[in-house]
């Protein structure tokens, strides 16, 4: 029984890191991935095309995003709801130079949750 709540214990470890590694690169792709302007404003053509790498990514990572609301892990609810908030953010179809800084926030909120709950019950 014990063999087995730690093998549970290390897979909702191993899903919790991926999906922290894939906030780390849609961080990385809202920071570094779009092209701005002299005066810092973004280009939109970069914009959507970030926008399309992050919605390819959330699909790509529903199913360990489901595992993981399903294991009852304290305040994953949190990182599971502005995930859906980036999916929202990342398809509207009118994209502003707000909507960048918008993104770049609700990711950071993400990665920020999900770090400290990785710290909390695994370091």
């Amino acid at each position: 029984m014990l063999c087995l709540l730690k093998n549970q214990a290390s897979t909702v470890q191993s899903l919790l890191l991926a999906l922290n590694n894939a906030l780390q690169q849609w961080a990385g792709t809202v920071e570094e991935g779009i092209d701005r302007f002299s005066q810092g404003n973004p280009t939109l053509k970069s914009y959507r095309e970030a926008c399309v790498n992050i919605k390819s990514g959330i699909a790509d990572m529903r199913p360990t995003i489901n595992e993981l609301a399903e294991a009852s892990i304290p305040q994953f609810d949190a990182v599971a709801d502005a995930i859906d908030r980036i999916d929202v953010v990342a398809d509207e179809d009118q994209q502003t130079g707000t909507h960048v800084e918008e993104l770049r926030a609700i990711i950071g909120e993400a990665c920020g949750t999900l770090d400290v709950i990785i710290g909390l019950l695994y370091q």
